[in-house]
């Protein structure tokens, strides 16, 4: 489990400090799951709830990435886990099609 929170952690750090925001919960408290925001995307306008969320999800999903989207105090955050399968560089893909997303006219 020590391995496990280890890469959540260091996922979550990477991801937080490469799209310019901040995580759900403090880093001491992190353990094989976290909450990272989600940085602004320009094809979202309006609230972002649940709606937003889902837009969000399903347009990662597209991208072959299953993470969950989850709207919180009119913010986004997707919640990023980790298993013994899993590697850093799939944080890193995440990363990367974020930053795309973001700069996207539509998701």
């Amino acid at each position: 489990e020590e391995l496990l929170s280890t890469m959540v952690r260091d996922a979550a750090v990477l991801l937080a400090d490469a799209w310019g925001t901040e995580l759900g919960i403090p880093e001491e408290l992190l353990s094989t799951m976290a909450l990272v925001q989600l940085p602004e995307f320009a094809a979202l306008k309006g609230e972002l709830n649940y709606e937003a969320a889902e837009m969000v999800q399903n347009a990662l999903y597209a991208e072959k990435i299953e993470v969950p989207v989850k709207a919180l105090s009119g913010k986004l955050y997707v919640r990023i886990s980790a298993h013994i399968y899993n590697h850093i560089e799939e944080y890193e893909t995440l990363r990367d099609v974020v930053l795309q997303l973001k700069k996207s006219d539509s998701l």
